[in-house]
């Protein structure tokens, strides 16, 4: 920039404010760069906006992790400047861990397979909410969910092989194998009360996950929450869908996949996640549904308005599952709807596990 660090510093401040406020719909000089960027209007989908401004402006992989946590104006820009003077974006992004999982100071990877918040005092948890991933993401999905999780609520969120900070390591194509690996990485924080929590096909290994919980280890969590996530007695016919079939076919062009669907939220965010989500696919596809009795759990659902991947209906039959409470909620947005509509369903679990816990 040809400039002195405090210089830089403050022409990349009013550079964030411009952004902001294109992204906003407002004017630069109503946003204060002392305040978090959480508090000034921004929902998840416009700080994935940000970050992608970021990326393309600056040159910057800036770590989710690092958004979430939502710093000011001020603080972003030092960052920011910290992270220009060290490397310029890779050309190969795509093999390298951008989540900043690994280099977060509070934040800790237990056994390789789930990612946390540090400094939790154990004396203080009374539940655990074990969230799972969709294919093509990472456990960096569930940022906002790690830094503000419900009083006494310890968030553990699933990393599975093949992405983020464990983007060096084979993917699996098991259900089964993958599901076994997965309640073993849990098994030693099953000692409070616990709910299970995915995303798309995250949901459908949180269900293979809870049978296997019960059948195994005689564990049985206080509710399952699910979104986006088709009923597991419907992926058969599931995987026979366009956006399902062709995104498994390697030799699909991204043009060709981004043009099955007519609606999508962030383009970009979906374009980043799809190397990851076709080496996936293999997972998805060996899936097989069997009819094992119903869950006697709670399930929550939510279901996207604009969801092409899984309607609204298809969420609906998760009812068919359980012999307990079933409650389904429409929000607005695209198969990755989770960040947008984050509060809502983040206020919905503390209200869960307060009740819960109560009963």
């Amino acid at each position: 920039m040809g400039m002195e660090g405090s210089e830089q510093q403050l022409f990349l401040q009013e550079k964030i404010k411009e952004a902001l406020a294109k992204i906003l719909g407002t004017s630069a000089d109503g946003i204060d760069t002392a305040v978090s960027v959480s508090k000034i209007g921004l929902d998840s989908l416009m700080l994935n906006q940000l970050r992608n401004w970021i990326q393309q402006k600056l040159e910057v992989n800036f770590p989710l992790m690092k958004i979430a946590k939502g710093p000011s104006i001020i603080e972003l820009s030092g960052q920011l400047l910290t992270e220009m003077n060290k490397v310029s974006l890779s050309s190969n992004a795509s093999d390298q861990d951008l989540s900043g999982i690994g280099a977060e100071e509070d934040i800790e990877v237990v056994n390789d397979w789930l990612v946390k918040k540090k400094n939790i005092h154990e004396a203080t948890i009374s539940t655990r909410i074990f969230c799972i991933h969709p294919v093509g993401a990472g456990a960096s999905m569930f940022s906002h969910f790690l830094y503000n999780a419900p009083t006494n609520t310890e968030i553990m969120a699933f990393q599975l092989p093949g992405r983020e900070n464990r983007i060096s390591e084979e993917y699996f194509e098991d259900v089964p194998l993958l599901i076994e690996q997965m309640a073993q990485a849990i098994k030693p924080y099953l000692d409070v009360p616990f709910i299970v929590m995915g995303h798309s096909f995250g949901g459908i290994l949180g269900y293979e996950l809870i049978r296997y919980l019960k059948a195994n280890f005689g564990q049985n969590p206080l509710r399952l929450f699910i979104s986006g996530t088709i009923a597991p007695q419907l992926t058969k016919k599931w995987k026979e869908r366009d956006v399902i079939s062709q995104t498994a076919v390697f030799a699909n062009s991204e043009e060709r996949l981004l043009a099955l669907m007519s609606y999508i939220d962030d383009v970009e965010f979906l374009k980043k996640i799809l190397p990851v989500m076709r080496k996936d696919m293999p997972l998805i596809m060996n899936y097989q549904y069997h009819e094992n009795g119903k869950l006697d759990i709670p399930i929550t659902a939510y279901a996207a308005d604009k969801d092409e991947v899984v309607h609204a209906h298809e969420v609906a039959c998760w009812q068919e599952q359980t012999t307990a409470e079933f409650e389904l909620e429409v929000v607005p947005g695209d198969h990755w709807f989770l960040s947008r509509n984050k509060d809502q369903i983040l206020a919905k679990l503390s209200e869960v596990v307060n009740k819960e816990l109560v009963e």
